[in-house]
């Protein structure tokens, strides 16, 4: 009964924050601190003068809100947002307002950006509540300092407050706002709201405007190792039916309608010559270099799993050779996978999935080992990245390397199974969350004293 309560409370606390801060300024917030406090030693007239400072402060406070009924101005809002962003890295982008008033000016105004807002449930707020990192006993109790920091993870970053000059009628101005990714996946962006301030500097008059968006937050991104064994061709023994045509061999599949874009070379002139409309030769690709990026998300949630996250997000985002194909291997909820490169697909599908991946069930892994394995023989290479260690894992490994596949793979366990250790013979790259750059940097330089000259980068 008290944590449902205690939930209530919270919420209506956030919200009585937010709207104090956008509807006062922070004089405002000073004269109307100086009121309460004023009213509270004031009560006994008889022996204090403190009711006639709560009376000065209310007065100015009332003069200032009569200023908050002027009419409000028709305005068109817009955001230009980038493509997407990177944990803890602030990106900008431009909020555009524009003055749709024939003969009203907007004064000097104070914009604020949201994100919308993303309240946790009792279940988040307890496990993220730890007793070792409580402040004090009414912090203890109450936790509003914890639950305005989860709830701000939540709602995914920090958004600023700008200050806009004047616009004349008919007027645009385009306001540069900054972002600061706290998390990955979709950012959403709720209604913005435009403060003008009183005469006296006191109170906001508000307007809110702005159509929802949203951005795409990818993991942090690091320069990542070289894969240390080059990639050969395999066959394809179900073909790649949309691959462009590049490659060592392909087989011709069908006649088709002639799309912009094909290759003159491929022009069937009798058909053309027969039907009247150009025809083009259709092939499939039997051999291509396929590079695996293998990500076992089956562990529960914490830095492991969003350092394993982000060495993933590395390679893909890395430079990778033309004619090779990517196959990511994502174990979610459900098994998921999305190839790139030969026209199979795009690197940004591939980052979004990365962006908004979710951990399994950690007794998933060996529905995903097994889906994995079926996948081998069209496999030229492998990259896999663990987030946990135990044997059945390293069982996982032994047998990709009995394929005879070029392997490479990473650990994020800040420690590893008592049951089974690593050892050298893993052949495992430990890295360290709290420590991934520096980590990085020691086994790049080892694998590029290692690794042959003419090994292919992956």
């Amino acid at each position: 009964m008290w944590r449902a309560a205690q939930m209530l409370l919270l919420r209506w606390g956030a919200h009585m924050a937010r709207a104090l801060r956008l509807r006062f300024t922070p004089s405002g917030r000073a004269i109307l601190a100086t009121a309460i406090v004023a009213t509270a030693f004031g009560i006994d007239i008889s022996r204090t003068r403190a009711l006639q400072v709560a009376a000065a402060a209310t007065g100015l406070l009332l003069v200032a809100a009569i200023f908050l009924l002027r009419r409000r101005l028709p305005l068109a809002w817009s955001r230009e947002l980038p493509r997407y962003g990177t944990v803890g890295v602030a990106l900008a982008y431009t909020l555009r307002i524009t003055n749709l008033s024939a003969s009203r000016s907007l004064p000097e105004f104070e914009l604020v950006d949201t994100l919308a807002a993303s309240w946790p449930t009792r279940d988040e707020y307890t496990r993220f509540v730890e007793p070792g990192l409580l402040d004090g006993p009414l912090e203890r109790w109450l936790g509003f300092r914890r639950w305005l920091r989860l709830a701000l993870t939540r709602r995914g970053g920090i958004i600023p407050a700008q200050r806009g000059h004047a616009l004349p009628p008919r007027a645009a101005a385009s306001l540069e706002m900054t972002l600061q990714p706290l998390r990955r996946g979709y950012l959403h962006f709720g209604r913005a709201s435009l403060g003008i301030p009183d005469p006296l500097g006191l109170v906001n008059a508000l307007q809110s405007g702005g159509a929802p968006d949203r951005l795409l937050i990818l993991p942090r991104r690091y320069a990542v190792p070289r894969l240390d064994a080059g990639m050969s061709r395999r066959h394809q023994a179900g073909r790649v039916r949309r691959a462009s045509n590049v490659g060592d061999s392909q087989e011709f599949l069908a006649l088709r309608e002639y799309m912009r874009g094909d290759a003159l070379r491929h022009i069937h002139w009798r058909s053309w010559a027969r039907t009247g409309t150009p025809i083009v030769k259709q092939f499939e690709n039997e051999y291509l270099s396929r590079l695996a990026l293998i990500l076992d998300t089956c562990t529960a949630p914490g830095l492991p799993l969003e350092a394993a996250l982000s060495i993933g997000a590395s390679y893909l985002a890395g430079d990778q050779p033309a004619d090779v194909v990517i196959d990511l291997m994502l174990m979610g909820p459900r098994l998921l996978e999305s190839s790139s490169g030969r026209g199979l697909g795009t690197v940004d599908g591939q980052l979004a999935l990365l962006a908004c991946a979710e951990p399994a069930l950690p007794g998933e892994f060996h529905r995903f080992a097994g889906a994995v394995l079926t996948m081998l023989p069209r496999i030229s290479a492998a990259i896999v990245i663990l987030p946990q260690w135990d044997e059945d894992r390293r069982a996982f490994l032994r047998t990709l390397r009995a394929r005879g596949l070029p392997l490479q793979c990473f650990l994020t366990s800040r420690g590893t199974s008592p049951a089974a250790p690593v050892t050298d013979a893993d052949g495992v790259l430990e890295v360290r969350p709290e420590s991934m750059e520096e980590d990085l940097a020691r086994h790049r330089a080892r694998i590029a004293r290692a690794a042959p000259a003419t090994a292919v980068r992956a």
